[in-house]
Parts: structure tokens; sequence; C-alpha cells
């Protein structure tokens, strides 16, 4: 692996199937930021690039061998499938029409490893205790929850075949799962909430702010101004940023969530950076070269340009040989987040680390959340209703009682006030 700098921003370079490949950190080329390339994360992708070689030598000296590469993106489906691979390629066909980009890549990813550990044959010809052994070679690396998630898709790919009366029982029924064990739910103590929050800046204490309501990770990055009603005291859940862009939220349902009154005391966004963010993308992917400075400058092919430096930000669009001031930045409409969730997670790790305290994790936050309003006589209804659970039977009683009482709301509002 190898930092490379190009147009003013900090690309990783390595090699993966004897391709030369270079992804963007999405991070400006400074002395700072390649100081943290250097000491935080290129050890950090090392250390993964190195264990996935080992789990794959793992894998290959424990009975894997001789396997066929399979990409259900590449499998074409046929008239008259009769293999698990074509099966399992209209099941995932089935998925990519109506469904999130999120999921789709879940499913792709399940599918394609499941196909690692054996080769793609007739659908009749797997036998019930070659399923047990992929199991049991799984168990040396896989969690039992991913354990599940691989072979959710292949039992759907059964079921298809099942319905088209190529085979007569779906095997994947008989196989013994391991156990999913369900981890003791950490929360964040209050001395651990004041020392954070007192050490916390910029976009990392906006992030955790997520204690305060409950949010999912993705849930929080997707928020926008026009989200947060300060008046009636609540905030619009119907966004989720994951790592392959927006999406909805994960049980696909939009959502309002009660806003404590103390939580605008800590609600603080730097205007500058999320329009000079804005810039940077947007005339990037028309100029290679083009970039936005700290001094409020833009930069397209060594031409300076001014914006206004106060609360009317506008973009500038190049027309000619001009650049013309012809779109207002709407603030309350774009992301209040600059940053994606692995450079706050790498932030929080060190903060953690520099106060001595435990690694929790972001969802931590959330369970501490959840906590607190139950420790204090919040209706379990209304915890339920604020954290967007998709449990039916909760469901049904969460739409029967959509509208935030004002008991409920003096409760939470007493329970968040550290």
């Amino acid at each position: 692996m190898k930092i490379v700098c190009k147009a003013n921003k900090i690309y990783m370079r390595f090699t993966s199937n004897s391709k030369t490949i270079e992804k963007s950190l999405k991070m400006d080329v400074c002395e700072k930021n390649l100081k943290f390339v250097n000491d935080v994360l290129l050890p950090i992708f090392e250390k993964i690039r190195c264990e996935r070689k080992i789990k794959t030598k793992k894998i290959l000296y424990s009975g894997a061998k001789n396997i066929k590469k399979f990409d259900i993106k590449t499998h074409k489906i046929i008239r008259n499938p009769h293999t698990l691979g074509d099966f399992c390629t209209i099941v995932f066909d089935k998925i990519s029409q109506n469904r999130k980009i999120s999921t789709i890549k879940t499913a792709e990813n399940a599918i394609n490893r499941f196909f690692d550990f054996i080769n793609d044959k007739k659908i009749a010809d797997y036998k019930i205790y070659e399923l047990q052994e992929i199991v049991t070679q799984m168990q040396k690396n896989l969690a039992a929850s991913s354990i599940k998630t691989i072979f959710c898709y292949i039992k759907q790919a059964f079921n298809e075949a099942l319905k088209n009366d190529i085979i007569t029982k779906n095997p994947v029924n008989f196989v013994i799962f391991p156990k999913i064990v369900r981890e003791k739910k950490e929360i964040l103590t209050l001395d651990d909430v004041v020392k954070i929050f007192d050490n916390a800046g910029g976009e990392l204490k906006n992030f955790g702010n997520r204690i305060f309501y409950g949010t999912r990770s993705g849930e929080i990055l997707g928020l926008c101004a026009d989200d947060f009603d300060f008046k009636n005291h609540k905030i619009i859940i119907n966004k989720n940023q994951t790592r392959f862009g927006l999406t909805t939220p994960k049980n696909g349902k939009n959502r309002i969530i009660p806003l404590a009154k103390n939580l605008a005391l800590f609600l603080k966004f730097d205007k500058s950076s999320i329009f000079k963010k804005y810039c940077d993308e947007k005339f990037r992917s028309k100029h290679d070269n083009a970039s936005v400075s700290g001094d409020n400058k833009i930069n397209f092919d060594n031409k300076i340009f001014d914006f206004k430096n106060n609360d009317d930000f506008y973009v500038s669009h190049f027309d000619g040989d001009f650049y013309c001031l012809t779109e207002k930045y709407d603030f309350d409409k774009k992301p209040l987040f600059t940053k994606d969730y692995f450079a706050l997670r790498y932030e929080f790790d060190a903060l953690l680390k520099h106060l001595g305290l435990k690694k929790y994790t972001f969802h931590t936050f959330r369970h501490t959340f959840a906590s607190l309003l139950i420790e204090n006589d919040v209706n379990p209804t209304f915890v339920a209703e604020i954290l967007g659970h998709s449990n039916l039977n909760m469901l049904e009683k969460v739409y029967a009682h959509s509208i935030v009482s004002a008991k409920n709301l003096q409760k939470l509002n007493k329970a968040l006030n550290f």
C-alpha cells in the first residue's frame, strides 16, 4: 500500500488481483492530514489486508480446494435454470429491482461468499451434509450472524427451485446453525459522557449528540437543517447515509422523534466547511484541477474566484471564459456533516484513547439513550417509536399512539437533562 497525492487530494494505492487500484480518502493534502493517514489509517489498512490474506489461506487449507470463482453480478439468468447459481441469480434479480442499494450489496456479498466454500452445481445434487460442512467451515472465520445472513439468500434460491418442482425439499431447513449469542449491551456512564462532550469538538461533538435522540449512525449523518423543528421540539428522520449513498431509513419508514430542549445548545455546524465540501465535489467532477481553498476562494485552472463569506453562500458555474454566480446554496437542504462515518470513528477512537476510556462503539450512544429513557419510566412503546424498531407487534402499538404526549415529552427532557 502507498499514499498518493493527486489534485490536492490524498489517495491510497494498492494492488488487488494483479490490478493497481487507487481509492480517494476524500481528504485534502496538508501536513495534518498526511500525518493522520501515515500514523493512523495506513497501519489499519495494512492490518486489515493482512488479516484477509490469512483468513483466505485458512479457508483454502480447510478443504475448499479447486473452487471456481463465482460472481453473482456476471451470472446471467437463463430460460431453464438448473444450478444453484442459476436460482441465486433469480433471487438476486428480484432483490435488485425493488430493494435499497445497501440490501443489494449485502445480497451480492453473501451469495458470492457462499460459493467461496463450494462450487456451483445442479441444485438437486446439494446434500444436507455438504451444507452442514460449509457451516462448520464458516464458523472458523465468520460470526454466527454472518453465516445466518449468507444462508438466508441461499435458502431463497432453494425455495425458487422448490416452486419450480426442480427439488422436493429445501435442504437448508435441515441444517443446524450456530446460535447467535447476544452480547450484553454496554452503556456510557454519566462520567464518561461528560468527559467525551467536554473534549470532543467539531463534527464529532455533533455526531455524539445522537445520545440525546437515539438515532442510528446513518440517520444522523443524513440529517440536514430542514429536518430540525426547534419550535415544535422534533426531528424528522427520513434519510439514511450509507457507504453506498443516501437511502431511506433502515426499515423503510420515516419517523418523527422528539427533540430534548437542551439539545439546541449543542448543535453547531460550520457553514464554511459544509459549503467548501459541496463546491469541491461539484466542481471537481467537471474540472480535475479545481479546488476550494480555506480562504473562501475557488481555484479553477489557476484562476481565483471569491465567494461571499456570510450566511448567503453562492455556487459559481463555469460559463465559457467566465465564472458566474448562478445558484444560491441552500444550507437547509444539504447534509450537515462533511465527514463520513469512518473519519468520525477514527477521531472517536483516538479521543477515547486520549481520555483513557474503554473502547466504546458509536452504537453505544443509542443503547445509552434507550436505557436512560427506560430507567426514567418513559413508556416502552414511546421508546420503540423513537428508536424505529421493526418488530411488527411493537409497530402496531406505535402507529396507534403516534402522537407524542406532553407527559412523555416532559419525561424525555427530564431523562436527558444532565
